[in-house]
C-alpha cells in the first residue's frame, strides 16, 4: 500500500503524536495529486509511505467527500514505511501540462514510481554495510555520488526487516558507511544533510562538517574517511539495534585501532555522533563490551538504580519506557537531538543542546517521571552519564570513582565536541561493577 501526505513544512517526525496506548491518527491519501495541492507553500513536502501486508500498522479508510480519492488514517508511528520524502515543487514541476485532475495523479504516481526505483538501484544496503564484490560503491550509487541539492533526505534508520542501523539512514544517500564510504564530502556537510539538529540561531550556510564549527575540527574524521575511501579501515563490531516488546538495543559500529596523540584509538560511530577513545581504556571492546567510567569527586557512595523483578504495573512502565527509546533511536535527528538534550557547553551552543527534549517525549508516552515511583528511578539512572576514558572520571571529576562494564548495544553516545566522552545507557539493569575506587558502590 503507497499512501501520501502533503505538508506545507519540512516534516519533523517529533511532532508526531504516537502516545500510549491510544495512538493518535495522521490523515493520509492514496492520490499524490490530492497530496501535492496540501503542500501549497514554498517549503512545502510530500511523505511517500510503503505499507507491506504483514505490517503491524492499522490502517482504516475514513469518510471523505472528493470523488475518487481515498482518505486512509494511518495509527501510530508511521516513520519506518517512509521511503520518500519529496519536495512539493519538484513535484509540482511535472503538471506544467494540462489535464484533468486524474492524469495529473497519475503522472506523479509515475514520477514517484521512478524516483523510488532510482532509489532501489543505488542505495546502499544498510543492514550488512558489506560491499559486493562485482560493484563499487560509486557504481551503486550512481555516478559521482553527488546528491542533488533538491528536498531534505531521509533519516529514517529503521530496516524494512526492523532492525536499526547506526548510519544516518538505513537507504538512500546518508547510508553511507565505511566501507562504502561516498565520494563527495557533501555529506559530511550536516548543516546540509542534517539541519535539524542545529540550534534555530544557527548560520545553516556556513559548513558544519559532522556538526563541528569549523573543518579543522575534525581533521581525524576526515582522515579516517580518506583511509575509508582506499580500503584501509577495520571493522571492529558492527551491532544492529533492535526494537522487542521487552527490549530495545542500540546500533553501533567501532573501527580501528586508529592512530592517534596519546596512542591508538577506536573510533566509535552512532547516528551522526562520533567518539575517539584510547584502546587501553577500553580492552572488552573487541569481546563487545564496554567500560564505563564515572567520577564521584569525593563523594563515598557510588548509587545506581538497578530495576528488579517487575509488577504489572512496573512491566506497564517499563515499555513505555522501551518506547521512548525506539521513536528516538528510528531517526538520526531525533536520536542526535535526543542524546545531546542535556548537554550545555561552550561548544555545542550550535546544535539543539539543553532541549530536555526526551522528558516531553516521555509525557506524551505516560511515563510518569515527576512521581517519586519506580518511572523516575528509571529514567533518572538513564540519564546518568559515563565516560568511556578513565582519565575523565579519575582526574576530571575524581578522585573517587568507579569503573562498571555492559553491552556494547546498550550504550547511546554524544558526539565529540560534546565533551568528556560521554555516554548513558539504554538498560541500567545490565550496568555491572567492576571496580571502585575511594568509595564503596550501592
Amino acid at each position: 500500500m503507497r499512501l501520501y501526505r502533503g505538508l506545507r513544512t519540512p516534516y519533523r517526525p517529533e511532532l508526531v503524536n504516537t502516545s500510549a496506548p491510544f495512538p493518535a491518527g495522521t490523515n493520509f491519501t492514496d492520490c499524490p495529486y490530492t497530496a501535492v495541492r496540501y503542500a501549497s507553500a514554498r517549503r512545502g513536502v510530500v511523505l511517500v509511505l510503503e505499507i507491506p501486508p504483514d505490517a503491524a500498522l492499522p490502517v482504516t479508510e475514513e469518510l471523505w467527500f472528493d470523488g475518487g480519492v481515498r482518505r486512509l488514517m494511518v495509527w501510530g508511528r508511521f516513520d519506518p514505511y517512509i521511503v520518500r520524502i519529496v519536495p512539493a515543487k519538484e513535484l509540482r514541476a511535472q503538471l506544467r501540462k494540462k489535464g484533468d485532475a486524474r492524469l495529473k495523479a497519475w503522472l506523479l504516481a509515475k514520477y514517484i514510481d521512478d524516483l523510488l526505483r532510482c532509489d532501489a538501484t543505488t542505495a546502499v544496503p544498510a543492514a550488512t554495510a558489506e560491499v559486493a564484490e562485482d560493484q563499487s560503491p560509486r557504481a551503486r550509487r550512481g555516478g559521482s555520488g553527488r546528491r542533488s541539492r533538491r528536498g531534505p533526505l531521509s533519516t529514517v534508520t529503521v530496516t524494512s526487516s526492523g532492525q536499526i542501523v547506526p548510519w544516518l539512514a538505513a537507504v538512500g544517500p546518508l547510508a553511507y558507511n565505511p566501507e562504502e564510504p561516498p565520494e563527495d564530502d557533501y555529506y559530511f556537510q550536516y548543516n546540509w544533510v542534517l539541519p535539524g539538529v542545529f540550534a534555530e540561531h544557527s548560520n545553516l550556510r556556513r559548513h558544519h562538517y559532522f556538526g563541528a564549527y569549523s573543518k579543522e575540527q575534525v581533521r581525524q574524521l576526515f582522515s579516517f574517511w580518506r583511509d575509508a575511501r582506499n580500503g584501509r579501515v577495520r571493522r571492529v563490531a558492527c551491532r544492529l539495534g533492535s526494537i522487542t516488546e521487552d527490549a530495545v538495543t542500540a546500533p553501533l559500529a567501532v573501527y580501528g585501532p586508529l592512530p592517534g596523540w596519546w596512542g591508538p584509538e577506536f573510533l566509535l560511530l552512532q547516528h551522526g555522533s562520533y567518539q575517539l577513545v584510547l584502546v587501553e581504556d577500553q580492552p572488552l571492546l573487541e569481546t563487545g563490551e564496554v567500560l564505563l567510567y564515572r567520577g564521584l569527586q569525593n563523594a563515598k557512595k557510588f548509587r545506581f538504580f538497578r530495576p528488579g523483578t517487575l509488577d504489572t504495573d512496573g512491566r506497564h512502565t517499563w515499555r513505555c519506557y522501551l518506547d521512548v527509546q525506539a521513536h528516538v533511536l528510528s531517526d538520526a535527528t531525533i536520536s542526535f537531538n535526543s542524546i545531546h538534550d542535556r548537554t550545555a557547553r561552550c561548544e555545542t551552543g550550535h546544535i539543539r543542546d539543553h532541549s530536555w527534549m526526551t522528558d516531553a517525549l516521555a509525557r506524551q508516552r505516560g511515563l510518569d517521571i515527576e512521581g517519586s515511583g519506580f518511572a523516575r528511578a528509571l529514567w533518572e539512572s538513564a540519564h546518568q552519564s559515563f565516560s568511556l576514558a578513565h582519565w575523565v572520571a579519575e582526574r576530571k571529576f575524581g578522585p573517587h570513582h568507579v569503573v562498571c562494564r555492559t553491552p556494547l548495544a546498550n550504550i547511546r553516545l554524544t558526539t565529540f565536541f560534546a565533551g568528556e566522552h560521554e555516554v548513558r545507557v539504554i538498560d541500567p539493569g545490565q550496568v555491572a561493577l567492576v571496580a571502585a575506587h575511594g568509595c564503596r558502590a550501592d
